[in-house]
């Protein structure tokens, strides 16, 4: 669990919650402290005459006065939590660190009155950005992974104030989203079933091939079949829902796509509306069943109504967990959008179809792909949003943008509680039943 506290302490856009903790920020705050202290003292000698030969290079170097002692306590500490391994293996010293933030005539404490002005927040942020790189120096590929994507620009709804309606979450769902992004087991779920509609399906099936029974193999010798690993136990953090085909994932999709982004769009003044069949229908003669999740006009310079596909994928999956999924945020979303688009512009291409297309992926620690930067970027665009005020504006913020951000920050979070826990209800209601998730058969 320390290692969850430390992470807590970590900034909301590096992946933490932001919590306050007096250890980081102790040093930074003392040494800003004092630097801001002897500028003062240094431009108004002739208001304090007492303290200037107090107060010199080597008074501050070598004095006993308890202050000044626990001034160079202080600039040690920071130049030891500061020193780092650069990527290629040598040791960066501390103090190149601290000279970074405060100058190069920075030297020691003896050298503080040089130092720049207002330096207390870089202290801070190095500090944090510091603390950050000692806690992945000892995680997994996958909490590093989640870190990642756990922050940036899209986590703000950890700190936001419920204002508007929808920014409200119940307690429950805000535990979950909360446990979910620092990976504590769900209490509903450590207690919960191991069992799930996926294994007795994959029991069934595999019992059927063994026993030669027909319907169970799909295709003929030498096509692509099913993959033949047993899916794994329900977990406590609620991974396994986040891949299991019984969890009702749609559910959860739905609600980002109705309730987040055709409602922010519709505000925007960009109609939107669900999509269907017929905006890839090349003529009257295709009967392709496949369609995208909105149709939105006015995105597009030429003027071409844009067909929008909603995806969130989980970047802890075996598809997504490598090395870059660990530096870029996103990463899972954005090959999530990748596939999509390439999908969808080839079938656009190909029947030469009247639309554009743009993929709204997200990653279910909240990280947005980049076609939904893309989509909330001309949404937002100040010369056209119906609502777009002056950041100065006391009476309309949030401002659009960020409003937009933050609906669909909150609306991923409510959708992933209630989907995590609508398949654990499902699960007990058959372990209730004393019958197999499917219902169909006893223990």
């Amino acid at each position: 669990m320390r290692r969850k506290g430390a992470e807590a302490f970590l900034p909301v856009a590096a992946g933490g919650l932001g919590l306050g903790c007096a250890q980081l920020t102790a040093a930074p705050a003392y040494v800003a402290g004092w630097i801001d202290y002897l500028r003062f003292i240094g431009a108004h000698e002739s208001l304090f005459p007492a303290l200037p030969p107090l107060l010199t290079p080597t008074a501050l170097e070598s004095s006993t006065l308890p202050a000044v002692e626990a001034l160079r306590d202080a600039y040690e500490t920071l130049e030891g939590s500061l020193e780092r391994v650069s990527d290629s293996g040598a040791v960066i010293p501390g103090h190149l660190e601290v000279q970074a933030v405060l100058g190069r005539q920075v030297s020691g404490a003896g050298t503080l009155h040089l130092a720049r002005a207002k330096s207390q927040t870089a202290l801070t942020h190095a500090c944090q950005a510091a603390a950050e790189r000692t806690w992945r120096a000892s995680a997994t590929r996958a909490d590093c992974t989640r870190l990642t994507d756990a922050g940036g620009k899209e986590s703000a709804w950890v700190s936001q104030c419920p204002t508007r309606q929808e920014y409200k979450m119940t307690n429950e769902q805000w535990r979950d989203s909360i446990s979910i992004r620092l990976a504590v087991p769900l209490p509903f779920l450590v207690h919960g079933p191991v069992l799930c509609c996926c294994h007795d399906r994959f029991d069934r099936r595999t019992g059927g091939i063994a026993q030669g029974a027909a319907g169970f193999q799909r295709g003929p010798p030498g096509t692509r079949r099913r993959r033949r690993k047993r899916p794994k136990p329900v977990d406590p953090f609620g991974k396994h829902d986040q891949s299991c085909p019984h969890a009702f994932t749609l559910g959860r999709h739905d609600e980002v796509q109705n309730s987040a982004i055709q409602r922010k769009l519709n505000e925007a003044g960009k109609h939107a509306k669900l999509a269907t069949v017929h905006e890839l229908r090349a003529d009257s003669t295709d009967r392709s069943q496949r369609k995208g999740d909105l149709t939105v006009s006015e995105l597009r310079a030429d003027g071409l109504p844009t067909i929008a596909d909603v995806g969130i994928a989980h970047p802890l999956n075996d598809t997504y967990l490598t090395k870059q999924s660990t530096e870029e945020r996103a990463f899972a979303a954005n090959k999530y959008g990748s596939k999509k688009d390439k999908g969808y512009n080839s079938t656009i291409k190909k029947k030469d179809l009247p639309y554009g297309y743009m993929s709204l992926t997200f990653g279910t620690f909240g990280s947005f792909g980049e076609g939904t930067w893309r989509l909330i970027t001309k949404a937002c665009d100040p010369t056209t949003h119906p609502k777009a005020v002056s950041d100065c504006d006391p009476w309309q913020l949030p401002g659009p943008k960020r409003d937009f951000i933050l609906t669909l920050g909150f609306s991923l979070q409510r959708a992933n509680s209630r989907m995590i826990r609508n398949a654990d209800s499902r699960r007990r209601n058959a372990r209730n039943g004393r019958k197999y998730a499917s219902g169909t058969r006893s223990f």
